[in-house]
Order: C-alpha cells, then structure tokens, then sequence
C-alpha cells in the first residue's frame, strides 16, 4: 500500500528508509487503525480476498501493519 509522507532526508542513498521514519510511519498506522476500530460509526478493518479463489474466503481482519524498510518508486510511461 502507499502511504505518502516520507521526505527525502528519511531515506538513505541506496534507498532504504531510516529506522526513525519506519518507526513514525508505523505509530501512525497502528493510531489510525485503533482510531478506525473503535468507531462503533465505522465497524473493524478487513482485507477482502481475490474474487475466483476456491473456496472463496471470508475477509481477514487487519490486526497490524508493518513498515518495509526498502522504499520504492512508482513511474508511468508518458504516453503520446
């Protein structure tokens, strides 16, 4: 998932995000899920599962997030 937010100086030259960072990013993560789920309005945070699959599984509720360290880029061609 993308989740903006982070600057430059977070990150280090070959592209892994600075331990501080992961930490803030992951505190704010973890405060907006407890926010989301207390919410008698918004009800329990679920990860719904790939149409098709044989059985189809239920949702799965999200318990946790984690932070990958290593940052990636997401380009677009620029079409003509």
């Amino acid at each position: 998932m993308y989740w903006p937010g982070l600057v430059e100086s977070e990150v280090d030259g070959v592209g892994t995000i600075l331990a501080s960072a992961i930490t803030r990013v992951t505190t704010l993560l973890n405060s907006w899920k407890a926010t989301f789920t207390s919410s008698p309005q918004l009800g329990q945070a679920v990860l719904f599962h790939e149409e098709g699959a044989t059985p189809a599984p239920g949702p799965s509720s999200i318990t946790q997030f984690s932070v990958s360290p290593i940052l990636a880029t997401q380009r677009r061609r620029l079409r003509k």
